[in-house]
């Protein structure tokens, strides 16, 4: 061992679809095990099913992958919104996603959960954008602690979010949220 570390390939599942717990999906999950890949992103979002869930993770770990969940937040859930309602839903969606994702097998759950997707102002991010962020992602990471989850926080380029776009960004909202169940990813 030179005690490098090694990286792992991974395959979001998002590519075929938001719920891949169906029967359907086995081939493609034995051809992606064939192919090299060691981790799969199940996709999390409303309403889904926990024990199709644990069921998929099951069937997932049995082919060897590490299995970690997926998730987004939208207009309607926005944590910065400056709408108190707004933020409340995008706490619940994440939590429940948390919820979920314990239900998966899970420990991680990453995706763009700071800002809603494809949503923009016409401007830069505010501090207030920034705090709400920051602040929602630290009562998730609290619920997450509780399921053994941590949420790892996905920055994504200028035409699909505009609150964090660079990993520095993200790892200042990450140091701002203080949170030993909260990190982030480099995608």
């Amino acid at each position: 061992d030179d005690g490098r570390r090694t990286m792992k390939l991974g395959m979001n599942m998002l590519l075929w679809g938001a719920d891949v717990t169906g029967p359907e999906y086995g081939p493609t999950f034995e051809m992606l095990a064939d192919a090299g890949y060691e981790g799969i992103e199940v996709p999390i979002f409303g309403g889904a099913d926990p024990q199709a869930l644990g069921a998929l993770g099951d069937r997932l770990r049995a082919l060897g992958f590490d299995v970690l969940g997926v998730t987004a937040r939208s207009e309607d859930d926005s944590p910065i919104s400056a709408d108190p309602e707004v933020r409340a839903r995008a706490l619940e969606a994440t939590n429940a996603a948390v919820d979920a994702c314990a239900a998966l097998g899970a420990r991680a759950l990453c995706g763009p959960i700071e800002a809603p997707l494809g949503v923009f102002s016409g401007g830069a991010p505010t501090d207030d954008e920034r705090k709400r962020s920051a602040e929602s992602l630290h009562a998730a990471s609290e619920h997450a602690a509780t399921r053994d989850v941590t949420l790892v926080v996905e920055y994504l380029n200028r035409f699909e979010m505009y609150l964090v776009n660079c990993a520095a960004d993200t790892a200042a909202l990450v140091r701002e949220v203080d949170h030993p169940s909260c990190r982030m990813m480099y995608d």
